[in-house]
């Protein structure tokens, strides 16, 4: 066996816990309570919580702002779980002797199910709110090094050879050099056949 496959290749993953979600979370919050205290406090004539008199009717302007506040409550809620949970933070573990990737994750709480494993070798284990996958290096066909200048994000996709694809890794895009050296390292590392496949959104 090559020395490189002595290795254990390990690269974390961030999740939703940054600062930026965390004002986007509350603009969104108090857009939402704003909007719904000036709904509701067209019904009754009177302001709910003594901020702003509203001169707006119930019917249809009243009723429309009580729907926007309702959905960014909703959203600011989903996005505050979210920040708690620190959805996707994880690692990946690229084993040389083992001869696989493994993706551990964190997500939203759900019922612990049983270990999963299907014909290719693809593994699936979950928890209470982390599920970890695991994928044998001779079921990728290649690597994607993919860059969205809007999103402002770099990534590297595993294709499958079944066709899937499989995130692994994103980084913003001020981390572009390195994550493209990354992911020339890994293509030697996983030792395919075909070179890494560079794709860019417009």
């Amino acid at each position: 066996m090559p020395a490189k496959y002595l290795l254990t290749i390990v690269i974390p993953q961030f999740g939703t816990k940054k600062y930026i979600n965390l004002l986007f979370c509350a603009a969104t919050l108090i857009l939402g309570v704003s909007f719904l205290n000036t709904g509701l406090s067209s019904f009754p004539k009177g302001n709910i919580f003594f901020v702003f008199p509203t001169q707006i009717e119930f019917i249809p302007q009243g009723l429309v702002l009580c729907l926007y506040g309702t959905i960014g409550l909703i959203l600011g809620l989903f996005l505050i779980l979210t920040f708690y949970w620190n959805i996707g933070s994880g690692y990946n573990i690229y084993c040389g002797r083992e001869q696989n990737i493994k993706i551990y994750r964190s997500c939203f709480p759900t019922e612990r199910k049983p270990t999963a494993r299907n014909r290719a070798g693809l593994t699936r284990t979950s928890s209470q709110n982390h599920f970890l996958l695991e994928y044998p290096f001779r079921v990728i066909s290649k690597l994607k090094f993919k860059s969205k200048p809007q999103a402002n994000e770099v990534s590297i996709i595993a294709q499958l050879a079944d066709g899937r694809m499989i995130p692994i890794l994103s980084r913003e895009a001020t981390e572009k050099s390195m994550v493209l050296q990354l992911a020339l390292t890994l293509t030697n590392y996983v030792n395919l056949e075909v070179p890494l496949e560079l794709t860019a959104d417009n």
